[in-house]
């Protein structure tokens, strides 16, 4: 019974945190569209004249502690899971489908990206960057098959050259060689005439 209650707690908060967040404006260094060096990151204004920092109407408010989230849901995926990044196969160990959601980091490969998608599929979990996790793993087999196959290709064609290769240096020195045996030939018949 205390866990079906925390559930409608959890999505209530959850649709507050959604509420909060659409009233909630962009916090931008004051008159970064003014001037070109500024970044649009937030840095808190400290001149004495600053309209920002007077908190006068015309101008963006200030970031407060009312614009944060509530605290059980914050950092929260919207579904109310918990979202954990993953490295690798091994780091999906241990999560639980119903208290978890995997974010596949950006700095891992094809391949391993492909080993967590199917680990994930076996383990029933959700992955929050990743729509259709089957429709990726076929779109990717298909590529590395095809890339495999191209590669294959290509080294039977470099085979192809190396023996082509080796036909022609073959003929070569059996020219070179009959060239030689005409020659010392010739000079066995000079020396039987002399």
């Amino acid at each position: 019974m205390g866990s079906t209650s925390s559930k409608s707690v959890e999505k209530r908060l959850l649709k507050i945190r959604r509420l909060l967040k659409r009233k909630k404006p962009d916090f931008l260094r004051f008159d970064t569209h003014k001037r070109k060096k500024l970044d649009e990151v937030w840095r808190r204004p400290r001149g004495p004249g600053s309209k920002q920092r007077k908190r006068e109407k015309s101008v963006t408010p200030l970031p407060e502690v009312g614009y944060r989230a509530p605290k059980k849901v914050r950092g929260l995926h919207p579904s109310g899971l918990e979202e954990v990044l993953v490295y690798n196969p091994e780091n999906l160990d241990g999560l639980n489908p119903k208290q978890h959601i995997i974010k596949i980091a950006s700095s891992v490969g094809r391949k391993k990206k492909v080993e967590i998608v199917e680990k994930a599929l076996e383990l029933g979990l959700r992955i929050s960057n990743l729509k259709k996790p089957k429709e990726f793993l076929e779109e990717v087999k298909k590529k590395m098959e095809l890339k495999r196959r191209v590669k294959e290709a290509e080294a039977k064609e470099v085979k192809g050259k190396e023996t082509q290769e080796e036909q022609k240096e073959k003929k070569e020195s059996e020219k070179k060689g009959e060239e030689v045996k005409k020659t010392e030939e010739k000079e066995k018949k000079e020396e039987r005439k002399k």
